[in-house]
């Protein structure tokens, strides 16, 4: 049976077994420089509140990191939240748990006052499982700095509406592309 648990912090017990789970769900082959960039753009550590975490007969299957940002834009402040990366395990895709670490993770996004979500992924490929929470892909470039201050311009963004449908539909519809900030999630 799936059980979701919120961490503020990870449990010792848990972090090397969950650490080892994550780089497998991301390992790529990356070169020395591209490391580097990686490290350069997602520098939003402080940015993490909590660690969503999926159990399955007591072992971890899945998880999320949720974080969250106050910015300043042309309507005032907006509370960005979102997702430091959603996986699962590999023997346990397609099995629904990515929608439960969302569902959840959105409903924690909502209590925590964010005005829209945001995570950067590949679009093309997995819209279809971000759409299920209302995420909607971003249309255009968002725009963020990183750890060195160089400012990045990505595309693969999706955002949805949390507690203000209001800026979601101003952010959809303003050409100019959207400030996340200082790091990527």
């Amino acid at each position: 049976m799936l059980k979701l648990k919120l961490f503020k912090a990870l449990p010792s017990s848990l972090k090397d077994k969950y650490s080892a789970l994550e780089k497998e769900a991301y390992a790529s082959k990356q070169t020395l420089e591209k490391k580097a960039e990686h490290e350069d753009k997602y520098c939003s550590k402080k940015d993490i509140f909590s660690c969503l975490v999926a159990f399955e007969d007591g072992e971890i299957i899945g998880a999320t990191k949720l974080v969250k940002r106050k910015l300043k834009n042309s309507d005032g402040l907006l509370t960005l939240g979102g997702f430091g990366g959603v996986w699962t395990r590999k023997d346990k895709r397609r099995k629904g748990i990515a929608t439960a670490i969302l569902k959840q993770g959105m409903k924690v996004l909502k209590s925590k006052g964010c005005d829209i979500a945001y995570l950067c992924t590949d679009v093309d490929n997995l819209k279809d499982l971000y759409s299920k929470v209302g995420f909607v892909a971003l249309g255009k470039n968002y725009t963020f700095v990183g750890k060195s201050g160089k400012r990045y311009f990505e595309n693969d963004g999706m955002i949805a509406p949390v507690n203000s449908e209001k800026k979601f539909k101003q952010i959809l519809k303003d050409k100019k592309p959207l400030d996340i900030g200082v790091g990527n999630w």
